[in-house]
């Protein structure tokens, strides 16, 4: 049967997570136990593992056994701590090899095995400088160098990162109960001449005070209600993310008023695509939640300030979609950051899109745009009011000079390691909490 791409890739990212579970249990992954797992053939079972193996996602351990690889755990890791999912395309993507790429584009997407006379990167690329930007993007220009820009300034950088993690508990070995921690970190750094963080100070939400009859948490306790009970389990983790998103946009709303010139986010401000039909409590919450967020881009308006979003593992097919007519690419799904990576040099950056609505979000001027930082493609997000080419490039300048060599700006390094300690921090201490209320068993 023939593999369409992104079939093809679901059935990896399949494979994926049950390596990861079978190297949890059993500390190695083999042939017979993937084929066990996912209900296929051994010889299905190998070409995953092969294919797994060359985009970076696992390590041959010999014997015929394998195991995660260091990117694979770092991704789960994450995944654990603030929700980045784990799969291939995250791994290929932060891999600085541009092999990975290449190997993902060639063997999973398959673009060179359907597309006659664009098997050269330098043929592909040259076809993509000399096209006009399609319908939805602005400017004459389809690809610029961050290079060309004239650096700016700034001495006050906002970096963020929230994320949110479900757990479940048995009371008394009866009761089930499902908690969700919720948490937004903002490292607020001040930079000297040369760039780097003279100091750095953290705001953290909720921060846990001593209960004395009032409500611990300052975000305020929150019970989901859905019509549907077969919608609760996605219900609550679709909450929890709005929830987290509510934390990050009330401390990048504090960040500007504390005169922050530049408020960047590790991850999508305003979640889309989130919303479960059938729920009028998501869907309220949704709506706050746009509306908070149209204040905080007022906010940071009237203050002179930037603001994006800086999303590094981007999932999204909109560019690719809107080129591969004009390219005479006939193979459909190709993950836009894959693509970019594999034709972008280091530093080059796209149009910006126009996001008129997308999966039940509308804001005004939103824009979004690639940028390519060293060997790993970034999506980046903002909303402009004026010129969305002179935002663009005002943010380009800003973010170019300000970059960690994990490929993330200066403040959202330091919020994630953060927003990883804080959130641990209010796990365990909930834990502790309940164990001495009561006896529990973990689920």
């Amino acid at each position: 049967m023939p593999r369409t791409p992104a079939a093809y890739v679901s059935r990896l990212n399949a494979a994926l997570k049950a390596c990861a579970e079978l190297a949890a249990s059993e500390g190695f992954v083999t042939a017979q136990r993937l084929a066990e797992a996912l209900g296929v053939t051994e010889r299905m079972a190998r070409i995953y593992l092969v294919d797994l193996l060359e985009l970076g996602a696992l390590e041959y351990a010999g014997g015929g056994r394998y195991r995660l690889s260091a990117g694979s755990a770092g991704l789960l890791e994450r995944w654990e701590a603030v929700g980045e999912e784990l799969s291939v395309e995250g791994v290929v993507l932060g891999d600085p090899r541009r092999e990975a790429v290449s190997y993902m584009l060639e063997k999973v997407y398959r673009i060179r095995e359907v597309v006659a006379g664009l098997g050269r990167r330098e043929e592909l690329r040259r076809k993509l400088l000399s096209l006009p930007p399609p319908e939805g993007f602005a400017g004459d220009k389809l690809v610029s160098s961050s290079r060309d820009l004239e650096p700016g300034r700034v001495a006050f950088v906002a970096g963020e990162a929230a994320g949110a993690k479900l757990a479940n508990y048995v009371l008394a070995k009866y009761v089930p109960i499902t908690v969700a921690y919720v948490s937004s970190v903002a490292a607020l750094a001040r930079l000297a001449d040369y760039g780097q963080a003279e100091a750095v100070e953290y705001l953290r939400r909720p921060s846990v005070r001593e209960f004395r009859g009032e409500e611990p948490f300052d975000g305020g306790p929150y019970e989901l209600r859905v019509e549907y009970p077969e919608l609760l389990a996605a219900g609550r983790r679709i909450a929890a993310r709005l929830l987290a998103a509510r934390l990050r946009l009330l401390n990048a709303a504090e960040a500007l008023e504390r005169g922050a010139e530049l408020v960047v986010a590790g991850g999508t401000m305003l979640p889309h695509g989130f919303v479960v039909p059938g729920s009028a409590e998501l869907r309220r919450m949704a709506g706050e939640l746009a509306e908070l967020h149209g204040k905080v881009v007022g906010l940071a308006a009237e203050r002179g300030a930037a603001l994006a979003s800086f999303v590094t593992d981007p999932r999204d097919y909109r560019f690719y979609e809107a080129v591969r007519g004009w390219l005479g690419l006939r193979v459909r799904r190709v993950n836009d950051a894959a693509f970019l990576a594999a034709v972008l040099e280091p530093w080059e950056y796209t149009a910006p899109m126009r996001v008129e609505r997308e999966r039940g979000r509308e804001v005004e001027g939103w824009y979004e745009f690639y940028w390519k930082v060293g060997e790993r493609v970034v999506k980046v997000e903002y909303v402009a009011r004026g010129d969305p080419l002179e935002e663009q490039e005002r943010l380009l300048s800003l973010l170019a000079p300000n970059m960690h060599v994990d490929g993330r700006p200066v403040g959202v390094t330091e919020a994630t390691i953060e927003l990883d300690r804080h959130l641990r921090w209010i796990k365990r201490t909930f834990e502790l909490a309940l164990r001495a209320a009561s006896r529990w068993e973990g689920g």
